[in-house]
């Protein structure tokens, strides 16, 4: 693909406005992570103006998610429950990650109340020693405490909430990985999530021995992480365990479809899109810089203070990365273990949701799901196909209902709404609808679901994400 074309397909995937952010409410924190690298970065830290954070809010069009945490610990900003209120008054799935060992019991129950939707609890040890280790500050028995008012908070509130746990995997650490796993089953813990140790900045803990020369997990500590994990799968089939990258998976060969790839992308290949998407997603600091992602967080994409969100998500620096990205020519991220990769092959006039090439699936699309014969959209999505002298788009799927049963998709190519489909029931419906298509068109094809639905704020499961409707097929015929 030549630069213009990947400018031009950059700027086609690009959300209208950011819609998972990561919101730095507060750089401070009282702890002193070995692993973090917060402090040489931020210094002291600062806690984010709250009406810099209200006009960050007032630009956004429909997010999705809303991380209100990434270097420092926003549980300690004195507006954070203000600030809780009004993420969730967007409408965005509103989340947390925290050691909440030392706020007081009454924020906590405050935060529930404001409509926090998530709180993952960065857990790394269960032994006091160690703790103070690890943490340097506060103790495990301060956050079991905690953890019993959350739960015992929301049992009272019958709201929906999931509170989970993430852990840093070390060398010094995985033998509490057990312990930690049956603590998050006694909470009713639906996901316990595991990050391999990054080394990207020299770490406080010095040099990290989980890491080989390359940047790759170093072979022996991950084949003991491997053991470990498929262990706590075999004691707590009931817990989702998850791991932040795929090192621990040998990579499948490649072709049309996205695939997930540790290592460097191979020669001929290109980037479709990465955990912390260019295209959706963005980091904000509390200063106001914005970042693309933890990768990349020295490298500004402009500032808050001087530019307002929607001309720096818009503007060329961020526009010339996208096409960097897509073509793999920007070095962070074509060793970085968190993208996926494909092949590019001849764009075809016709799909299944269990196969949909890379060049298909331009945006708002969910991986897909282990022998599900369809694949779920967000809200917003879009399709590319061969259109040639097609007279018709036919798409077949499913549409969940939306508040009092109605729902409504939309399917628009360019401009123009080519057909939609609407229901009143209150279970999830097929269609089949057929949409006519002019003599010309893009072949970009747009879909938008009036009211996507959360299974977990319907308190139909922890998962939280944003389904608009389920494809099965679709053909430009």
């Amino acid at each position: 693909m030549s630069q213009s074309g990947s400018t031009e397909l950059a700027r086609l995937r690009t959300a209208p406005m950011p819609r998972v952010l990561w919101i730095e409410l507060s750089s401070k924190c009282p702890y002193d992570c070995v692993f973090c690298t917060r402090r040489s970065l931020r210094g002291n830290g600062q806690h984010m103006d709250l009406a810099l954070y209200r006009r960050i809010l007032a630009e956004l069009i429909a997010p999705r998610i809303i991380r209100l945490n990434y270097a420092g610990e926003s549980l300690h900003h004195p507006g954070i429950v203000e600030a809780v209120a009004l993420a969730a008054a967007t409408g965005a799935s509103t989340e947390l990650v925290s050691v909440p060992a030392a706020v007081a019991p009454e924020r906590l129950e405050a935060l529930l109340d404001a409509g926090l939707d998530r709180l993952t609890v960065s857990l790394h040890t269960l032994d006091p020693v160690q703790w103070r280790e690890i943490y340097g500050f506060s103790g495990i028995d301060a956050l079991r405490e905690r953890l019993d008012r959350i739960v015992g908070h929301r049992q009272r509130r019958g709201r929906p909430f999931v509170l989970d746990f993430a852990f840093v995997a070390m060398q010094r650490n995985l033998d509490q990985l057990p312990a930690i796993a049956n603590l998050a089953d006694r909470y009713g813990a639906p996901v316990l999530a595991i990050h391999p140790l990054i080394e990207r900045d020299p770490l406080p803990l010095g040099k990290a021995s989980e890491r080989a020369g390359d940047g790759q997990l170093e072979a022996s500590f991950a084949e003991r992480l491997r053991m470990e994990i498929e262990s706590v799968r075999d004691r707590h089939p009931g817990l989702v365990v998850e791991v932040s990258t795929p090192e621990l998976c040998a990579s499948d060969a490649l072709g049309p479809d996205p695939r997930r790839w540790p290592g460097e992308t191979p020669a001929g290949a290109r980037l479709h899109d990465c955990d912390q998407s260019p295209f959706d997603s963005v980091h904000i600091l509390s200063d106001g810089r914005v970042v693309s992602c933890e990768q990349r967080e020295k490298i500004v994409m402009g500032d808050l203070r001087q530019r307002s969100l929607a001309d720096i998500w818009h503007g060329t620096t961020y526009l010339d990365f996208r096409a960097a990205f897509l073509a793999a020519a920007d070095g962070h991220c074509r060793s970085c273990p968190y993208k996926t990769v494909h092949l590019p092959l001849p764009l075809p006039s016709a799909v299944t949701g269990t196969a949909l090439p890379a060049d298909v699936a331009l945006s708002g699309w969910h991986e897909a799901e282990p022998g599900a014969r369809i694949r779920w959209s967000q809200r917003l999505s879009m399709l590319r196909l061969a259109r040639g002298r097609a007279r018709r788009l036919r798409v077949r799927g499913l549409l969940p209902p939306g508040p009092g049963g109605r729902n409504r998709l939309v399917v628009r190519e360019g401009d123009r709404v080519i057909g939609e489909y609407a229901h009143g029931s209150r279970s999830t419906r097929a269609f089949d609808l057929r949409c006519p298509l002019p003599a010309e068109g893009s072949g970009v094809f747009e879909f938008e679901v009036d009211a996507a639905f959360v299974p977990q704020r319907a308190g139909v499961s922890a998962d939280t994400r944003e389904l608009g409707f389920a494809l099965e097929s679709a053909a430009a015929e």
